[in-house]
């Protein structure tokens, strides 16, 4: 659990709002990597390096405090759960021609992330400043939806990065000195898409005791 405090002041140093979150996480990793090298001689090897990495993140978000420039105290929550997917490649080799010299070494990569967040709640509660604990009512707008409340989401996002690299290297003597001269190429080429779908519920007259339900309540099919 972390529990953070969080307080907002206008430019006089007048506190607008106040909130004390906490904030209950559950984490789940898992990790494979695999390796393969083959050295076909002495002047050529080959290898395959992948890794994979999946990790995920179930919480929840519940603050109360006080919106003073609204004049309401506040309770509100925020349901989640977060995945990333994430994969890397390489195939490289290197290789040696011993007639003129040369040492030659490449590598072509693919990294590709996925992260998702299948379904974000967010609903708060609000009531008149020092008014008693039933007045609590669900802040769900009239008219024109909020994103702060009553709202649900959905985002993917997907990358991908391809990229390679290769150098050629030769040894040369100037004089009493051994030197090394290398010549190269290297690339990178990234594709991002990103799709989101954020959901505002509004109501319509909407009676006190029905906003006054838990979020499993208010928001069965019946209403």
């Amino acid at each position: 659990m972390i529990d953070q405090g969080r307080t907002f002041q206008d430019q006089t140093g007048q506190i607008i709002q106040h909130f004390d979150d906490n904030k209950y996480t559950q984490d789940v990793q898992l990790g494979v990597l695999g390796n393969i090298s083959y050295q076909l001689n002495m002047n050529n090897k080959f290898s395959i390096k992948n890794t994979f990495n999946i990790n995920g993140s179930d919480y929840t978000l519940l603050r109360i405090g006080q919106s003073v420039d609204a004049g309401n105290d506040v309770r509100s929550q925020e349901l989640a759960f977060r995945s990333n997917y994430y994969y890397t490649g390489q195939v490289g080799g290197n290789h040696f021609i011993a007639k003129p010299g040369l040492k030659i070494n490449w590598i072509g990569s693919f990294t590709s992330l996925y992260q998702s967040t299948p379904d974000l709640r967010r609903l708060a509660y609000v009531k008149p400043i020092g008014a008693p604990e039933p007045d609590y009512i669900a802040s769900i707008q009239n008219g024109l939806p909020s994103l702060s409340s009553g709202t649900r989401f959905f985002s993917d996002l997907v990358d991908y990065v391809y990229g390679g690299n290769a150098d050629v290297a030769k040894t040369i003597r100037l004089g009493n000195e051994v030197q090394t001269v290398k010549a190269g190429y290297l690339f990178q080429f990234k594709d991002r898409t990103f799709a989101s779908r954020p959901l505002g519920v509004t109501q319509f007259g909407a009676n006190a005791d029905l906003l006054k339900l838990p979020a499993d309540k208010i928001f069965v099919p019946e209403n």
